[in-house]
């Protein structure tokens, strides 16, 4: 789906930047080379980067919890 029609930004788009490093809406402007134009979209942008980066760390503690488990090589 479209999140900023002005500069063609889906959400897809946006949750690829947050799994690459901690991500602001400025940051995914830049990554486009494009600027905010009307700015409605920001709060949207925002919320799916809060939603994609949780999502990320919860991955990574599951992650980090089973290679607790797993028993070091002797």
């Amino acid at each position: 789906m479209y999140v900023c029609l002005c500069n063609r930004i889906t959400d897809s788009e946006i949750r690829r930047h947050a799994s690459v490093a901690v991500c602001t809406p400025g940051a995914v402007y830049r990554a486009r080379g494009v600027a905010p134009r009307c700015g409605k979209c920001i709060p949207m942008l925002r919320s799916i980067l809060q939603e994609a980066q949780a999502g990320l760390k919860q991955e990574t503690a599951v992650n980090s919890d089973t290679d607790a488990l797993v028993a070091p090589a002797a």
